[in-house]
C-alpha cells in the first residue's frame, strides 16, 4: 500500500453494546473524563451515541448503542476469552489523572510500571468496560519529561490533554490477524512487545509513520505512547498458554444484544472514496456485504477479521 492510501483511513472506534439506562449514564461519566457526545443518531431500533475527546482529530471515539425495544436487559460480563479486553487513554502524567478520578469516586488500581511496558493502571467505566491509563513515559523517565507549563491544565477535566491511545483486542492466531490488519488493510506494524509467561502484543496504525528502532526494542515504547493518533493493539497468548487465557473461536462469543448479552460487536475505520473502493476489490467476497443505506448516511462495507470480529469500513467525503 502506498503512503496515500494509509492516510486515506483511520481507525474510528469500537461499537459497544449497552443496556438502554447505560447510554445516557455512560456519556455523563466519560464526560467527566474530558470527552463529549460527537455525534446522535436514533434509528427504528438503535440508539448510537459517539462519544470522544474534541480537539484531538487523530483519536478514536466510542460507539456506544442499545436497543431501542430490548426483548432482554442487557448485561456485560466480560470474559478473558472475549475478543475486546479495553481502549487505553494515553496521557502525560498517569498520577495526576488517578487523583481526579479517585476524586470523582472512581475506583482505580494503583499505577505501576510494569515490566519495561509502560507505566499504567485501570478502571472501568459505569457499563463494566475496562479502560486503561498509559504514561506517555515509563516511571524513572518521568520527572525528565518537559513540564505542560504551555498548556491551560485546568481546561482539562483529568488537568492534562488525554486521547484514545490503543482500541486492544485478543486474538487466536497472531500471524493470521497480521495477514488481516498489516498485510489486506495496510496498518503498519508499529511495536512487538513480548511479555514471556503470559501474552504477546503487537501494534498497529494507519500511519505512514515508522519507528525511531526496531519494532520489538523497549527503547520505541515511550514514542509509541506519545502517537497523537489511536493504535490497534493485538493480544495473542501463546497455545501453551491458551487453555487458561484465550479460547479459541467459536467459544469466544462476540456480544448478541437481541440476547441479552452486552459488549463488543464491531471495529470500525473512516476511508476514503478511493479507499472505499480498494477495499471493495480486495476484501474476500464471501464474508464483505456492501449497504448505501446506512445509519451513517453514508456507503459502508462490513467484512470479518480471522477471529470472526465484524470491521466496518464508512465511507468518509474528504
Amino acid at each position: 500500500m502506498d503512503r496515500e492510501t494509509k492516510r486515506s483511513q483511520r481507525l474510528a472506534f469500537p461499537r459497544l453494546y449497552v443496556d438502554e439506562h447505560q447510554v445516557c449514564q455512560s456519556v455523563m461519566w466519560y464526560e467527566k473524563i474530558g470527552m463529549t457526545e460527537l455525534r446522535k443518531v436514533e434509528t427504528e431500533t438503535e440508539r448510537i451515541v459517539w462519544i470522544g475527546f474534541r480537539g484531538q482529530p487523530q483519536s478514536s471515539w466510542v460507539e456506544f448503542r442499545s436497543l431501542t425495544y430490548p426483548p432482554h436487559p442487557l448485561v456485560y460480563n466480560p470474559q478473558r476469552s472475549d475478543a475486546y479486553w479495553k481502549i487505553g487513554l494515553t496521557l502525560p502524567d498517569v498520577a495526576r489523572a488517578v487523583d481526579v478520578l479517585r476524586e470523582q469516586g472512581n475506583a482505580v488500581s494503583e499505577p505501576e510500571q510494569f515490566r519495561d511496558i509502560g507505566f499504567l493502571c485501570h478502571l472501568k467505566d459505569p457499563a463494566g468496560f475496562t479502560i486503561e491509563l498509559l504514561q506517555h513515559t515509563f516511571e524513572d523517565t518521568f520527572r525528565v519529561t518537559p513540564p505542560l507549563n504551555h498548556v491551560k491544565l485546568e481546561s482539562y477535566p483529568l488537568q492534562q490533554p488525554v486521547l484514545v491511545g490503543q482500541i486492544t483486542l485478543r486474538v487466536a492466531d497472531a500471524v493470521r490477524s497480521l495477514a488481516f490488519y498489516q498485510t489486506l488493510l495496510g496498518m503498519r506494524l508499529l511495536s512487538i512487545q513480548a511479555i514471556p509467561g503470559k501474552f504477546d502484543l503487537y501494534f498497529l496504525g494507519c500511519t505512514t509513520e515508522t519507528p525511531p528502532g526496531p519494532v520489538a526494542s523497549p527503547s520505541i515504547r515511550e514514542w509509541l505512547w506519545q502517537r497523537p493518533y489511536t493504535t490497534l493493539e493485538l493480544q495473542h497468548t501463546p497455545s501453551k498458554h491458551t487453555s487458561s487465557l484465550y479460547v479459541a473461536p467459536p467459544a469466544s462469543p462476540l456480544a448478541d444484544p437481541r440476547q441479552g448479552r452486552a459488549g463488543f460487536t464491531t471495529l470500525a475505520f473512516l476511508v476514503s472514496p478511493a479507499r472505499f473502493r480498494e477495499l471493495q476489490e480486495v476484501l474476500p467476497n464471501d464474508v464483505t456485504t456492501h449497504r448505501t443505506d446506512s445509519e451513517y448516511g453514508a456507503p459502508c462495507l462490513t467484512s470479518r477479521d480471522p477471529d470472526g470480529t465484524e470491521v466496518l469500513f464508512i465511507e468518509e467525503d474528504v
